[in-house]
C-alpha cells in the first residue's frame, strides 16, 4: 500500500509535502531521483510512511496546516516509474 500526504498551502490549493516546504529536516536521507516526467507523483511505501511520513504529518499538524492522507493499495505496475524501499513514483490513472 502506498500513502501520500497532500497539503493545503493556502485555501483551495493542494500540493505535496515536499513542495509545501513542510518539515524540511524530516526528509533526511530519503533518495531523490531526478525524473523528467512532470505528471509523476511520489507516494510513501508503508515503510517510508513510518520512517518519513509520520514526521511530515506531525510537522503539518504542528504548523496548523490543513492536510489529507491518501492511501492507495497496489497500483498497477504499468503506472510505476520509480520504486525504492521508502517511496514509489506513479503516473496518474488514465481515468
Amino acid at each position: 500500500m502506498e500513502v501520500s500526504l497532500v497539503l493545503s498551502a493556502s485555501p483551495g490549493r493542494l500540493m505535496g509535502a515536499f513542495n509545501a516546504r513542510l518539515a524540511e529536516g524530516a526528509w533526511g536521507d530519503l533518495p531523490m531521483p531526478m525524473l523528467s516526467n512532470p505528471r509523476v507523483r511520489f507516494w510513501f511505501t508503508e515503510r517510508g510512511w513510518r520512517a518519513y511520513g509520520l514526521r511530515v504529518a506531525a510537522g503539518a499538524r504542528a504548523s496548523g496546516r490543513t492536510f489529507r492522507v491518501i492511501r492507495r493499495k497496489n497500483p498497477s505496475e504499468s503506472l510505476v516509474v520509480y520504486r525504492d524501499d521508502w517511496q514509489v513514483a506513479l503516473l496518474p490513472d488514465r481515468d
